[in-house]
């Protein structure tokens, strides 16, 4: 059984090279910086222009958006009121960047620019895979926990 198809796999491989690309080249603070801006921009354009928004979810992850068309009304709903979650998460990984510049950890042995990759990909399969097999929110809610200790799990490993 197929559970994504090859665009999903391919948009998903491509954010993870364009945040790798973006770390090897500036630094891991400023590809931080970007996608906390990014995730306060997504918040506040689910806001003003949801239309668009959804547009492009379903340009990025056809999967996702596949099956979540299919969901029930009180599903939707919750997926839809995330807005002040992006916003809080896009504000927190703002200070995640401060902190990596105010630390000065682009000078370690290890270099982090390689985590911020796999950190995107745990999260944008995770993510297309909760909503594709969960049946109800409750469920997704699960696995979206699932997902967020696999990211803590991840960090904790390489950070």
């Amino acid at each position: 059984m197929k559970l994504v198809s090859k665009k999903t796999v391919i948009f998903g491989l491509l954010q993870a090279m364009i945040i790798l690309l973006i770390s090897y080249i500036f630094s891991l603070s400023v590809a931080i910086y970007l996608l906390g801006v990014f995730c306060i921009l997504k918040g506040i354009m689910i806001y003003f222009v949801p239309d668009k928004v959804n547009e492009l979810d379903k340009t990025i992850n056809k999967d996702r958006w596949s099956a979540f068309a299919k969901k029930d009304k009180d599903f939707k709903n919750h997926v839809k009121k995330n807005l002040v979650g992006y916003i809080i998460i896009g504000l927190a990984i703002l200070y995640v960047g401060y902190r990596f510049s105010y630390f000065n950890s682009e000078n370690t042995p290890f270099q982090y620019y390689f985590v911020m990759p796999l950190l995107i990909l745990v999260n944008f399969f995770g993510e297309t895979i909760s909503v594709i097999k969960s049946k109800n929110v409750d469920q997704y809610r699960k696995y979206n926990i699932y997902v967020t200790v696999l990211l803590v799990i991840v960090g904790m490993i390489f950070i």
